[in-house]
């Protein structure tokens, strides 16, 4: 896959022969895959079928069910795959971006049951095969819960906005030792946790770092704010948008690695726009507006990355 340079505003090549994006609004009626959508802090279930597509990029996904989930609040953070998820729930009182209080976590299967796993954090992820998650809570520390028995584990302290990698082995974190709780003017270096042991290693870059995410081939990305500009660092090369060419949002936490190599992120600013990244060029592609990036697998007719587009969803499809 060749992935265009962006100059002057313009993009060129665009995502080449081998990427189409198809948008296929989902409309309305029984039950395949399901996937989670976020729509003003509430979450919905909706239970999809994936058709096949062909070289042409047709791929349409029709939507079977839609279902509110029943949750105790409002939903700040969510993470979801294989068919299920997780979400931190806060009051309605709260601010949505509120990072000094902890908020219930709950897991979500695909029919939509929610279960409080009694370990209040500001963010969770799933891990792969939905047995377990990630919690970070406001004392900058990460634990790992399991979903069946709620046991829970400590993994790390004094760590900022983890990423749980492609391959759910290890999570990039941005570690910032001895602080407890998030105060204004810390300086943050980025790091990957192994979860086998607890080891963790540097990654090669500048600080003032947010968390990097990280492939399961071992690429890391992250944003450092070191200079004063909010830039990418791609494998340790710092990318502002004077590198790229023309302006080039930031990820903030809704992030898909796609393989090894190319990931899809969603950039929040006056909308949310949608980029795809190809983390061996250090280049990156806009995809127009979107929000929520998953992979969703339906039985036999395989899987698709779907993203979320106000009330619709779109089906991004990658041809390799």
């Amino acid at each position: 896959m060749t992935v265009a340079h962006l100059r002057n505003g313009r993009l060129r090549n665009a995502l080449a022969d081998d990427f189409t994006m198809t948008l296929a609004v989902l409309s309305l009626v029984l039950s395949a895959a399901p996937v989670f959508t976020l729509e003003a802090q509430a979450l919905t279930l909706r239970e999809v079928e994936l058709e096949r597509g062909d070289r042409s990029g047709v791929a349409p996904v029709r939507e079977l069910r839609r279902t509110a989930v029943r949750l105790p609040g409002l939903v700040r953070a969510l993470s979801q795959r294989d068919g299920a998820a997780v979400v931190t729930v806060c009051p309605r009182t709260l601010q949505r971006n509120d990072f000094a209080q902890d908020c219930a976590v709950f897991a979500v299967d695909g029919h939509g049951r929610a279960r409080d796993l009694r370990r209040p954090g500001l963010t969770a992820e799933l891990r792969a095969g939905a047995r377990s998650a990630l919690v970070w809570n406001a004392a900058l520390e990460l634990w790992e819960v399991d979903l069946v028995t709620l046991d829970a584990r400590r993994l790390a302290e004094h760590v900022l906005e983890p990423h749980l990698s492609a391959d759910g082995q290890r999570v990039g974190i941005a570690r910032a030792e001895g602080l407890t709780r998030l105060v204004s003017g810390f300086d943050a270096c980025p790091a990957v946790l192994r979860l086998s042991d607890g080891a963790a290693a540097a990654v090669e870059g500048p600080c003032r770092a947010q968390a990097p995410f990280v492939s399961a081939t071992g690429h890391t990305v992250y944003v450092s704010t070191e200079g004063g500009v909010a830039g990418l660092v791609v494998d340790g090369v710092r990318r502002t948008g004077h590198d790229f060419g023309d302006f080039v949002p930031v990820p903030g936490a809704q992030w898909l690695w796609l393989d090894g190599r190319f990931a899809v992120y969603a950039a929040q600013y006056e909308e949310s726009t949608l980029w795809l990244l190809d983390a061996e060029r250090g280049e990156v592609v806009p995809l127009g507006e979107g929000a929520q990036p998953v992979v969703v697998r339906d039985g036999a007719k395989g899987s698709a990355v779907l993203v979320s587009r106000g009330d619709e969803v779109v089906r991004l499809e990658v041809a390799r």
